[in-house]
């Protein structure tokens, strides 16, 4: 970035002919050869608008509907979802002011890669550019540094603080510092809310990993509150994750996870604690009753407790025989089982006072205080069986 001096007074004068060029869209030579002016090509969105102030140019516009000529100049600064910066803003005294990527090549600092105006996490980066500098005759070349750069000794830079921007951007001695939050007027993007459309954790056993997945609108980086750093960083990443492991086991007692997506348009959080369960388990899954004369025991079967999402607490074990005949009884080696008994869970013998022969199903209940189970089982009956003769 050269330091020359500047004619203000001369720019000036030539603004009230590139004024009349602007609105009438003529593109042309400023009277004094000194400038050319290109014609700004808008896209049909602009989500920055507002005036920024210069103590040496005037008044910035960031979009047509800042001075009402969209219907015959339709310009503007727009920012991405992921921060890249384009468009154009005008000023009446040096023209336009380029944001586009293709017009930056080639700043003032050695790598082209910074040289793109950005909007990283709040902070403004990189640069843009008077067009009028390209075709200067004085050495000025029309660079704005939209942040401190390396070597600079003065702290300045462009926040944006909400929808509104905030600081100084630095365009040397023709332009000089460029507020964009004066005391009328400021700079302010607004943009589409950032929503979280769906976030779901996945039921898993308590102790191992669960996954999350989840969909976003206008997010450009999502945040767990089980991990450090970015989950993701671009809206096409965050636009939509499946199966993401958390790379925590499930704790008994269970777990709230919140995930936080931020974007241009603002934050935005859900939080999401699975509900907490069980299952039983039986092993073998068949119990086997043999009658050899009047009643009999079947062979044993322990049903054990799966800890879903965190559950942990006591559950109470029980039978439904009503398809035995009467006075069937379980008998459990422990009705009760405690969190740390799950695993060792409990025998299940039942007593069938007569003989039946083929298949009964039966169902095993578990009493979780608030969650009930149900596992069904199957008794084979083999041996004797019932013989009716008229007395």
């Amino acid at each position: 970035m050269k330091k020359v001096k500047f004619d203000v007074g001369k720019i000036i004068w030539t603004s009230v002919a590139v004024a009349i060029v602007f609105f009438v869209l003529v593109i042309s030579v400023i009277d004094d050869g000194q400038y050319t002016l290109r014609q700004a090509e808008a896209g049909s969105e602009h989500n920055v608008s507002g005036y920024a102030w210069s103590d040496n140019i005037g008044w910035i516009s960031f979009n047509c509907l800042d001075a009402g000529t969209c219907g015959t100049a339709n310009y503007g600064v727009n920012i991405a979802i992921n921060g890249n910066m384009s468009g154009y803003a005008w000023s009446d005294n040096i023209g336009w002011i380029s944001f586009n990527e293709s017009d930056l090549s080639g700043c003032p600092i050695p790598n082209d890669d910074e040289c793109k105006a950005k909007l990283t996490g709040s902070h403004l980066s990189g640069w843009a550019k008077a067009l009028a500098g390209e075709e200067a005759a004085d050495g000025w070349d029309g660079w704005i540094s939209l942040g401190k750069q390396t070597g600079e000794t003065i702290d300045y830079g462009v926040d944006l603080v909400g929808d509104n921007f905030e600081g100084y951007a630095w365009g040397d001695e023709v332009v000089g510092w460029i507020q964009f939050n004066p005391a009328y007027g400021g700079v302010v993007c607004e943009e589409g809310t950032v929503v979280i459309d769906s976030f779901y954790v996945n039921n898993i056993q308590t102790g191992f990993n669960p996954s999350a997945t989840w969909t976003t609108t206008d997010a450009n980086k999502c945040k767990g509150d089980w991990t450090t750093g970015n989950i993701c960083s671009s809206v096409a990443d965050c636009a939509s994750v499946v199966n993401f492991e958390i790379d925590q086991p499930m704790p008994a007692g269970g777990m709230t996870y919140t995930l936080t997506c931020y974007g241009l348009g603002g934050t935005a959080s859900e939080s999401v604690s699975p509900a907490a369960y069980f299952e039983l388990t039986g092993n073998p899954a068949e119990m086997d009753a043999v009658f050899t004369g009047g009643g009999a025991t079947t062979t044993p079967i322990n049903i054990s407790v799966v800890s879903m999402n965190g559950f942990n607490n006591n559950v109470t074990l029980s039978a439904d025989l009503g398809s035995l005949p009467s006075g069937s009884a379980a008998i459990f080696s422990d009705t009760v089982l405690a969190f740390s008994e799950y695993g060792a869970g409990s025998e299940l013998k039942i007593y069938i006072p007569e003989p039946i022969s083929g298949s009964y199903d039966i169902e095993i209940s578990g009493n979780g205080q608030d969650v009930i189970m149900i596992l069904d089982i199957v008794i084979n009956a083999t041996g004797i069986a019932p013989v009716f003769e008229e007395i």
